[in-house]
């Protein structure tokens, strides 16, 4: 939440001191929980290097959690992707997605592992089968968004999220937003 309102610091220093504290204590779940949220708080950063480490550390501690590993396979695949390393982002991206698949649903970050793997098909030129991601995951967001009552929460969720707002917006651009 600290970082999807910009105060990276805090988010940072809130995230370390929760890293810190579950490493103490053998917390492999919750170490994994820091690494993956200190990632994406990297990645917002522009810190893509930084992002890619605390992401291949949060795979690690969740090697044997498939309903959390995905979400930080996706956090990986789009820091290696914003360091143009476009093709070992695929790997993981396709990788998360086909367990995202398996599974049906993830205790978090499905916006997130459709995201990676819509932005990795397009930059390989595999356009027809980015625009099917981002139809499903504009689908699920505006799901998710037509259940929430309130107008400025509702509309908070389609904008402020910015993986959700990336998918919709490339799905406007693409023309494949759902009806």
């Amino acid at each position: 939440v600290l970082a999807y309102r910009g105060s990276l610091d805090e988010a940072r220093s809130l995230g370390r001191q929760a890293l810190e504290m579950t490493n103490a204590q053998g917390l492999r779940f919750f170490a994994g929980c820091s690494e993956a949220y200190l990632s994406l708080t990297e990645f917002l950063a522009g810190q893509f290097d930084l992002a890619e480490q605390l992401a291949s550390a949060a795979v690690a501690h969740w090697e044997a959690m498939p309903s959390n590993r995905p979400f930080a396979q996706a956090l990986l695949a789009r820091a290696l992707f914003m360091q143009g390393r476009v093709s070992e982002a695929l790997g993981h991206a396709r990788d998360a997605y086909e367990q995202l698949t398996k599974l049906g649903s993830l205790d978090e970050g499905e916006a997130t592992v459709r995201l990676a793997l819509a932005e990795c098909l397009l930059q390989t030129g595999e356009r027809a089968n980015a625009r099917t991601i981002l139809r499903e995951a504009a689908q699920k967001i505006l799901e998710i968004a037509n259940g929430i009552e309130e107008a400025p929460t509702r509309e908070g969720f389609l904008t402020l999220f910015p993986e959700n707002h990336r998918i919709l917006d490339l799905s406007r651009q693409l023309g494949c937003l759902p009806a």
